[in-house]
């Protein structure tokens, strides 16, 4: 536990209830607003338990504060709170949980001018990704604190349904991102599967009723399979990592950050044919799903532990409290990486009017396999 002395006081905005349990892990003090978007949202006590060190607050309570100077530290997770925090004297902090393709629709000369269109957001405000390719996407020098799994808080795989399991939001609206289309061209009409998600354009699909349910569909299941695009996604979310910190195995589809190695924690290939025969494999096969998911699970040890990703959140939020404290002492913008273009074309500028207007991820409000 830390020391009272030491624990900031933190509001963050609520786009995504499991990424704020991670920063919850620091042990520092969270009061959770709601976005200035849906200032009626709550804490949706079916992605995950509000832990104890977390509770929410008004916007009036917020607001009071901001003002009394109640709060060390500001968290930022879609770009329109940027906007609403301007002129706040308080040290903000923008956790990237987005490709930048993913969210200007763009790519070139053109997605440049629109991270360039973007600087001005950021020159009161520190920059955090979570993960390196997501950094490099929007090529600007940040820090990066991977994702990490309370790999205790899982297990008990045993695999006895015999079926894939599919995780997501909206998977048809964001086909090109979560490669619904090749999902169901691996699958077919044969292979048996459960859809758990926010999906009113899938009829057979369901939301989790509570995360013991969420967890007890890891337990059960055979497999995941993952179809996470290269183009605009990293090759993992939460989602898959709970499920291979369960002891479940993955089938997935080649992603260039992909934790996933053929034949040893799951398979990969970008043949479908290929991938159905693996998975029918799997299906038939109750032992090697399990030993290919204790390996699944010793990755996520290894590759995406809770206690790394805590200490990675302590030393950004202590960094950025420490820089910006004083509102003379603010730093300059993220260095970018690349020249900049002349300007944005009409169509980039309605994007960014779009982008700026609602979150970043328009489906954080609900979804519970973000990130």
């Amino acid at each position: 536990m830390r020391n009272p002395a030491s624990r900031l006081r933190v509001l963050v905005f609520n786009w995504h209830e499991p990424y704020i349990c991670l920063f919850a892990r620091t042990d520092h003090l969270f009061h959770v607003l709601p976005p200035a978007q849906q200032p009626r949202r709550t804490w949706n006590r079916a992605f995950r338990p509000l832990p104890a060190n977390v509770a929410e607050v008004t916007w009036a309570q917020a607001e009071a504060g901001v003002r009394q100077g109640a709060y060390d530290l500001v968290l930022c997770l879609a770009l329109p709170d940027l906007q609403v925090v301007q002129g706040w004297q308080v040290p903000r902090l923008f956790v990237m949980l987005n490709m930048i393709g993913t969210d200007s629709g763009s790519s070139g000369a053109e997605k440049q001018a629109f991270i360039n269109n973007l600087r001005p957001l950021f020159r009161e405000v520190d920059l955090a990704f979570i993960s390196e390719k997501k950094r490099r996407d929007w090529g600007w020098d940040a820090p990066v604190v991977v994702s990490g799994i309370e790999t205790e808080a899982y297990g008990g795989y045993t695999g006895e349904l015999a079926r894939v399991l599919r995780v997501g939001n909206m998977l048809r609206e964001r086909d090109h991102m979560q490669g619904f289309s090749a999902q169901e061209a691996i699958l077919g009409d044969h292979l048996p599967s459960t859809i758990l998600g926010v999906n009113p354009g899938i009829p057979a699909a369901r939301a989790s009723a509570d995360w013991e349910d969420l967890k007890a569909q890891y337990r059960r299941h055979r497999l995941l399979l993952n179809t996470l695009t290269d183009e605009h996604e990293d090759g993992y979310n939460l989602g898959m990592l709970e499920a291979m910190a369960t002891g479940m195995p993955v089938v997935s589809t080649p992603n260039s950050s992909s934790p996933i190695i053929d034949g040893y924690n799951g398979f990969v290939a970008a043949d479908h044919q290929v991938l159905r025969q693996r998975i029918e494999l799997l299906l038939a096969d109750q032992a090697l799903a399990a030993e290919l998911g204790r390996n699944a699970r010793q990755t996520v040890v290894e590759q995406f532990n809770i206690e790394a990703c805590a200490a990675g959140w302590n030393e950004v939020f202590a960094q950025c409290v420490a820089r910006r404290r004083a509102p003379q002492s603010a730093a300059p913008a993220p260095r970018q990486r690349h020249a900049a273009p002349a300007a944005l074309t009409a169509g980039g500028k309605r994007r960014l009017k779009i982008l700026l207007a609602a979150p970043a991820n328009p489906l954080s409000t609900s979804a519970y396999y973000e990130g």
